[in-house]
């Protein structure tokens, strides 16, 4: 994937957890409670224990652009 690309050739592969959430409801809830995800994927980008932004299903345009926007400005 383009995003897992990215990820091997910057810093930001260092510190990613992948989360696969099962199909079943209860499963999903435990895993993803206090997250607020309906649709997958969804990437969700944290510093410091704080959500920078998130991107879900699909990039607004083109993904490592979205990624660097939410990793330098927060959105």
């Amino acid at each position: 994937s383009i995003f897992i690309n990215i990820a091997d050739s910057t810093t930001l592969g260092k510190n990613i957890a992948f989360v696969a959430v099962p199909r079943s409801k209860e499963g999903q809830r435990r895993l993803t409670s206090g997250l607020d995800i309906d649709k997958v994927p969804t990437f969700i980008f944290f510093r410091d224990g704080k959500e920078l932004g998130r991107i879900v299903e699909t990039p607004r345009g083109d993904i490592g652009d979205d990624i660097i926007n939410i990793l330098k400005n927060g959105k």
